[in-house]
């Protein structure tokens, strides 16, 4: 394929990827719009504070949070974060916290240990009773270390028991994925047979400061100016989070904890121009439809990671619609050079391998292989995907009917935010706890005038082709939630 013929396909790429919602501007509004539901879930565990004596944070995070992810085309990602709870470098008292002190000796780049006092002060309280119930004590070490392991398996316990049962919701797959508790919300009304499920990843993440860690991200050299000065400074005074996980190949594993960036590369992802935001749609279409299935571990955090580098290594003028396909290529010329050295850095703290404790060398090699060969097919890999074959396609045949399409999208998404985050907020907590089924506190909602215009309004966009009759037809309800799953994901 020619220079001209390779500019012209990347400009309809980038221009099937905005008719998708993958546009800067979009991205950023769903990751607002997802800090405010994560307010709002602050609300609805504060029963925690009671039951349990302690009070969380809720932070949304994965590409749920960021704003790459439309509403139902992944799972949702939620860090549950003590308020009291911090871990510093160096060890001091800080009024009404409870403060660990990180140890980063005899560890792998990325995790660290937490020494933990047994003999705080409230002793009786829940921060306590914590320690003394999580902590271990080590042969090589005078210490006691908060145990990683230990408390994920509490915090499992705590996500499960919060569960009330309801009569239209099954809660499957009580399974533990790293250090997240996965659990699937099946929704099935009686009158339906079409079952709507949501993926949500819960996981426990204590506050976590280094200056160490991002002395070293913010010095290394750079050549492009990527990320700014200004946003290395903005993200080196974030709170980071440590996640209950340690390095599976790690004699020590159950005490140690590994470093999540969130904040931080939610930070980058809002701050990336259009160009950019498109190429890792791109890339992560790539992931699902072509590496994800030679290897369920090669997770799309490998993905975010490689976006990082190709934006660091690469001229911020080489971004531009033209040059997509380029840079999608660059990207995976990147990731096949990571897979055959068998060293994938972290974009935070390159010391850390990804790939030890996840893939092996033989699953390396046979992913390069592959990659290799979806280079070699040029563009036309790119239409074994249907999601970006047909966008592609109708990019190219039918430009009107895709800036349509877009702005269809647009609008459905700007009528179900709102309504689901009203939803949420005026979700009657007190009736939930006391038993009441989700289908009556909803009904109760939709009584009210904001929450059934919105309702109308989504109905009208979702059957705009003049097919509302079949809403009212007996599977209409199959059909309104298949098209709603159908176009937001």
């Amino acid at each position: 394929m020619d220079e001209t013929a390779r500019h012209r396909f990347s400009v309809l790429l980038y221009d099937s990827m905005g008719q998708q919602g993958f546009s800067s501007k979009c991205v950023r509004k769903r990751s607002k719009r997802m800090e405010t539901f994560s307010e709002i879930m602050n609300d609805f565990v504060n029963y925690f504070n009671v039951v349990h004596g302690f009070q969380v944070d809720v932070i949304s995070a994965g590409s749920s949070g960021e704003g790459i992810s439309k509403p139902f085309a992944s799972d949702y990602d939620f860090i549950f974060s003590p308020r009291r709870i911090i871990c510093v470098d160096q060890r001091s008292d800080v009024d009404g916290m409870y403060v660990m002190q990180n140890e980063f000796s005899n560890t792998e780049p990325g995790y660290v240990r937490l020494v933990a006092d047994v003999d705080y002060e409230d002793g009786e309280g829940w921060y306590g009773r914590l320690t003394q119930i999580l902590c271990k004590h080590c042969d090589f070490s005078l210490n006691n270390y908060l145990s990683s392991s230990l408390c994920a398996r509490f915090a499992a316990e705590l996500f499960t028991a919060g569960n009330i049962p309801q009569r239209f919701i099954d809660i499957q797959n009580h399974q533990m994925n790293g250090p997240a508790l996965t659990q699937s919300l099946v929704y099935s009304l009686p009158f339906m047979s079409y079952e709507l499920t949501v993926d949500v990843d819960l996981v426990v993440g204590l506050q976590f400061y280094s200056a160490e860690v991002m002395r070293k991200w913010r010095n290394r050299k750079r050549h492009h100016q990527w990320p700014s000065t200004h946003l290395q400074r903005e993200i080196a005074e974030m709170e980071e989070y440590l996640v209950p996980v340690g390095l599976k190949l790690s004699e020590f594993q159950d005490i140690e904890w590994r470093i999540s960036y969130t904040t931080a590369e939610r930070k980058l992802v809002q701050n990336m121009q259009d160009e950019q935001v498109r190429l890792y749609a791109a890339l992560k279409i790539i992931h699902k439809d072509f590496l994800k299935p030679l290897c369920r571990n090669f997770t799309s955090y490998f993905i975010k990671n490689l976006l990082f580098w190709v934006l660091e290594l690469t001229p911020i003028w080489a971004f531009t619609s033209s040059q997509l396909y380029d840079r999608v290529i660059s990207a995976l010329c990147h990731l096949k050079r990571f897979l055959k050295s068998y060293m994938f850095p972290n974009y935070i703290i390159p010391e850390r391998n990804m790939f030890l404790g996840r893939m092996t060398p033989v699953e390396c090699k046979k992913m390069s292989n592959e990659i290799q060969h979806l280079i070699d097919r040029g563009c036309a890999f790119l239409f074994s995907s249907q999601k970006l074959s047909v966008s592609i396609q109708l990019a190219y045949n039918y430009p009107d009917r895709a800036k349509e399409y877009a702005l269809w999208l647009m609008q459905i998404e700007e009528v179900y935010w709102p309504m689901m985050l009203f939803s949420t907020k005026k979700f009657n907590m007190n009736s939930y706890l006391e038993g009441a089924s989700t289908l009556d506190i909803g009904w109760e909602m939709l009584q009210s005038a904001e929450c059934s215009q919105l309702w109308f309004q989504l109905l009208e966009l979702l059957f705009c082709d003049g097919t509302m009759v079949d809403f009212l037809l007996p599977d209409g309800f199959n059909t309104l939630f298949r098209r709603l799953k159908c176009v937001l994901s």
